[in-house]
């Protein structure tokens, strides 16, 4: 397997109860679509993401109250477009907010995983089904503990950071929640990973983890038949 291209990627506010959030994003055809949000409250309602015309299939949620609430879709961009708007609205309000990825030379959705916990860091098991898959990950922290120093878990050598544009996104207002997103790039042969946050402690988490196949690599084709061109002394001899 080769490894999905990350084309591009998103994310909107998260420090507002604005709805709906929305992202302008460009795509091509043949693109897969990962979305993903949090709100500060399970008790609150995400709606249907909508833009361009494609149909948004729920891949995890997690709705209770008391934590803050996640959930993931995914679309497979048949026509693709330029700066067209995905939106998603949340009834109940609370801040909330969301991230995509657009993924190339992708194979489709693998596995997906939601976890919480009432206390400690975010661990969140997932086994990939393929080798050299992406793994997009969301954390939410009800009790808003302060991620000035965190650290996301690492996977196949890979341990999203600002510096390396692999975490998309880290908020927090100690009133409200904390949210964290980030992006495993290849998580190398398929099997067991853990996703999530070694620090900060002292969450009320909750996860959603999503595996992005990649492409099967073209197998070795046969070798080419050489076409011998004999040399001009060969063909005088045989003329004579």
């Amino acid at each position: 397997m080769a490894a999905p291209t990350l084309a591009a990627s998103y994310t909107s506010a998260w420090n507002s109860a604005t709805t709906p959030k929305t992202l302008s994003v460009t795509t091509q055809a043949g693109d897969r679509v990962v979305m993903m949000a949090c709100n500060e409250d399970g008790s609150n309602t995400f709606g249907t993401p909508t833009g361009n015309g494609l149909t948004y299939s729920s891949l995890q949620s997690f709705t209770t109250a008391d934590y803050a609430e996640v959930q993931a879709w995914g679309a497979t961009d048949a026509a693709g477009g330029t700066a067209w708007t995905l939106s998603l609205g949340l009834t109940g309000g609370g801040y909330f907010g969301l991230a995509a990825w657009v993924f190339r030379d992708s194979d489709g959705f693998g596995a997906s995983a939601v976890g919480s916990s009432a206390s400690g860091a975010p661990s969140l098991a997932l086994t990939t089904t393929a080798a050299d898959s992406a793994i997009c990950g969301i954390v939410g922290d009800w009790n808003a503990a302060d991620g000035t120093t965190r650290t996301w878990r690492t996977i196949n050598g890979i341990t999203p950071t600002v510096g390396n544009s692999l975490e998309r996104n880290y908020f927090r207002d100690a009133a409200h929640y904390a949210t964290y997103a980030a992006l495993w790039d290849d998580a190398g042969a398929a099997g067991a990973n853990t996703t999530g946050l070694s620090a900060p402690s002292g969450q009320k988490w909750s996860a959603i983890a999503v595996e992005v196949l990649g492409t099967a690599t073209a197998a070795n084709p046969p070798p080419r038949r050489q076409l011998v061109v004999p040399s001009a002394a060969v063909m005088r001899a045989a003329v004579w």
